[in-house]
């Protein structure tokens, strides 16, 4: 099963169904069964960095803590699981978050912020919005340009099973970063084999930087391969 790290207290909202929107820096196209993991970044980091410690946070991180105990209870802090999967859900859809969401002029006008279906006008779908709560806005990143992946039929686990995992958008970064890796290695390899063979940049054969190219582009799928497996995806 394919599995999204969250940070607490967020891993917990989803859970116990306070919070149905993920907000993310990246898109999915992966629809089906996911499971919750709660990452290991502790309560205590993570609130120093949502609110660095300036006068005008204080309220902000007042009200955020107090939306947070009306669901997860007053304790919450010293129960919060950490580096386990904690539910299940199904990953329905991935709204691209927008400005005055819709076709509806006058409608849109009026939501400030929401999210769209990132599909060609011809779908079915196309125009379809949705508007996030007042409490969903307090737990996500909202900002226009992410996305808002959609949870449903979530199942809280009856104890936490520890495990560490690699979520979806971990995997992008991680795979991002080892092809920029790949792509470093390749030209080092480039400049070595010219100067062995005593060739200039503009003979090198084309056959050459082809075969260098693809090289990297199949390791690359290869890592991908290799994460995919182990994470139990397809």
């Amino acid at each position: 099963m394919k599995a999204a790290t969250v940070y607490q207290p967020w891993a917990s909202l989803l859970a116990v169904g306070a919070k149905r929107y993920e907000t993310r820096s990246r898109k999915v196209n992966y629809r089906g069964p996911i499971a919750i993991h709660a990452g290991k970044k502790y309560l205590e980091t993570t609130l120093d960095e949502l609110f660095p410690l300036l006068d005008g946070y204080i309220g902000d991180e007042m009200k955020f803590l107090s939306a947070i105990r009306s669901y997860l209870g007053e304790d919450f802090e010293d129960e919060l699981p950490y580096g386990c999967v904690i539910a299940t859900a199904e990953l329905v859809e991935c709204w691209r978050i927008v400005y005055h969401p819709g076709l509806d002029v006058n409608r849109a006008k009026n939501i400030p912020i929401g999210g769209e279906l990132n599909v060609p006008y011809h779908h079915p779908h196309f125009g379809d919005i949705i508007v996030p709560t007042n409490e969903e806005l307090l737990f996500g990143d909202w900002t226009p340009g992410r996305y808002a992946w959609e949870l449903a039929n979530v199942k809280l686990l009856p104890e936490p099973i520890p495990a560490r995992t690699m979520g979806m958008e971990d995997r992008m970064r991680f795979l991002d970063r080892m092809l920029i890796c790949g792509a470093i290695f390749g030209i080092v390899i480039f400049f070595i084999i010219t100067i062995l063979f005593e060739t200039r940049l503009d003979d090198m054969s084309f056959l050459l930087r082809w075969f260098t190219t693809y090289m990297f582009v199949a390791a690359g799928q290869l890592f991908e391969a290799i994460i995919q497996k182990k994470n139990g995806g397809n």
